[in-house]
């Protein structure tokens, strides 16, 4: 059985009684391509509109070798639409300066160096923006696939936000911890040449099926 099914199956149930059935599954990192495939096809029944800003924001940032500033822009919007305007545009040519001058022999001093640039913005867009300088490298996080990682992980149902710990300083151990799980799913899904296109199918299937965990806490 996918790992969720039998309780989104039973969506009909009281919360309570879709925790205990969610609480008996068994999470097994072989059945992640399942797991995925299932998920991933959902999210839009679970969080309305989100598939096709997951799939808009994925498609500017990688289908565009050189993005232009008004593209990061788009994207910064479209990934929360309540961030501040003056933030966005300090942000922006931050960003595209980076993402011109990226050299892989130094990729590491290239992220310590962009987040003290950055400032302090909090754990999401900080995450965010160290994704669009590399995709493969640094997947992204948010309140819902941060609440299935948990549930996953540790079998808890009280993660709503990610703690300002996660990241600060970044990349520190909590997010190292995500991250390295994260690929190795991927890994898993589709072998060690993943692409971002597989990178966003476990980003949705994470986003959906935390957001129907969020529904039974």
């Amino acid at each position: 059985m996918i790992f969720g099914k039998k309780a989104w199956d039973n969506a009909n149930l009281s919360p309570e009684d879709i925790r205990i059935i969610l609480n008996e599954d068994v999470w097994r990192e072989n059945d992640v391509e399942e797991f995925i495939n299932f998920w991933a096809n959902v999210l839009s029944l679970t969080y309305q509109g989100m598939e096709k800003r997951i799939d808009t924001i994925y498609r500017i940032l990688n289908e565009n070798i050189n993005p232009t500033l008004q593209q990061i822009n788009t994207v910064l919007k479209k990934k929360q639409s309540r961030w501040k305007s003056i933030e966005i545009n300090r942000i922006c040519p931050i960003i595209l300066r980076y993402i011109q001058n990226i050299d892989e022999q130094g990729i590491d001093l290239l992220h310590s160096n962009f987040q003290y640039e950055l400032g302090d913005i909090g754990p999401v867009y900080t995450v965010w923006c160290h994704y669009l300088l590399s995709p493969t490298k640094y997947p992204p996080i948010d309140r819902l696939n941060y609440t299935a990682y948990k549930f996953i992980t540790a079998g808890s149902y009280f993660y709503k936000v990610v703690p300002a710990e996660f990241v600060n300083p970044f990349p520190n151990q909590g997010y190292n911890t995500f991250k390295d799980w994260f690929i190795d799913l991927v890994s898993i899904y589709r072998g060690v040449n993943y692409t971002w296109h597989h990178m966003k199918d476990l980003d949705k299937a994470l986003i959906s099926f935390g957001s129907f965990i969020r529904k039974v806490q």
